[in-house]
Order: C-alpha cells, then sequence, then structure tokens
C-alpha cells in the first residue's frame, strides 16, 4: 500500500511542473539548511513572488549550485520510483527511428552539428534517405549551399568528446555519390 501511495504522490509531483523530483529534493534540502541566504533557492529576500514562484523561472544564484553540489542525494538516487522519473530526455543514435524516418535517427550527430545539412555521420544512403533527396534536389539546383563538417572537424570532435562506443572508420563521411 505504502508503494503505490507513493507512485500516486509522485505522479501528483510531476503533474506539478516543479523541474525533475531530484532536483526538488536537492533544492528544498538546500532551502532548508541555508534559509533565507543567497544559497536558499526559495530566499524570501528576493521577494514573496520568487520565494513562491520565481524561482521556477530564473537561473540559480551561484551559492545555491555550490552549496547543491554538497548535499547527500544518496537516498534518492537509490530510490527506484525517483530514479524512473529523473530520466533526461537526451539526443540518441536509433537505427530504427532512422529507417522510419528516412535517416533522421542520428540525434547525437545532430546535436553536435545541427547545420550538417545530412544530419548524420554516414557517407551513404543505406539509413539516410533523406540526403539521398537533399542530394538529388541540390544536382537539379532546388537545394544549393549545403553546409557540413571536415572530416577532421568530425574527427576532432569525436577523439575530444566522444564516448568511444564507435570506431573512427565509422566516422568517416565522403561526400556521398547519387551513382
Amino acid at each position: 500500500m505504502a508503494t503505490q501511495n507513493y507512485i500516486i504522490l509522485f505522479i501528483y509531483y510531476v503533474a506539478a511542473g516543479q523541474n525533475n523530483l531530484y532536483e526538488w529534493v536537492r533544492d528544498h534540502r538546500v532551502h532548508h539548511k541555508y534559509t533565507d541566504t543567497d544559497a536558499d533557492p526559495h530566499n524570501s529576500n528576493r521577494g514573496f513572488f520568487f520565494s513562491h514562484v520565481g524561482w521556477l523561472m530564473m537561473k540559480k544564484h551561484p551559492d545555491v549550485i555550490q552549496k547543491g553540489r554538497q548535499i547527500d542525494m544518496s537516498d534518492i538516487l537509490a530510490d527506484p520510483i525517483t530514479a524512473f522519473g529523473c530520466k533526461y530526455i537526451n539526443p540518441t543514435e536509433n537505427k530504427f527511428v532512422a529507417f522510419v524516418a528516412l535517416g533522421e535517427g542520428w540525434h547525437n550527430y545532430h546535436h553536435v552539428f545541427p547545420w550538417d545539412y545530412k544530419a548524420a555521420k554516414l557517407g551513404n544512403y543505406t539509413l539516410n534517405l533523406t540526403t539521398m533527396f537533399i542530394d538529388a534536389f541540390s544536382k537539379i539546383g532546388w537545394a544549393y549551399d549545403l553546409k557540413q563538417p571536415s572530416e577532421e572537424l568530425v574527427r576532432t570532435f569525436v577523439m575530444k568528446k566522444g564516448d568511444r562506443s564507435h570506431s573512427l572508420q565509422s566516422v568517416s563521411h565522403p561526400n556521398s555519390k547519387m551513382d
């Protein structure tokens, strides 16, 4: 019964739209530890509106961020229901989505190089039919000024920021050919 009640309360909390539960608990703990100081995310010295609603609409004071990093949150991280509520939406590579969406499943790449017309590191049309259409329109003059990063830039980014989940050979993306 306690788990069901907890889940119901969790659903009501999520519906309230006050960040994810992990952030709320952390901010609430900081609030009680540093009440009415710059480290208090709900600092009432910043006014009635700020302390009740405004804190949700503004950037946190640097002291809130610093003190928040020092709060023990291990109990929250260990709770499976709370952890479920903290799964952030992150861009990801997905072959199924790429296939169904004709090449739009390479979201990590798109977020790193949003100006690349191919929206993918692939140099062929296997799972990126959208690129094939854009290339075809380019050949007849309907698409132009197509931008893409150099192979060297992609390699550099992979080496500095990549998670090592793919080989550098998969990064290679020579200009695609229609033949």
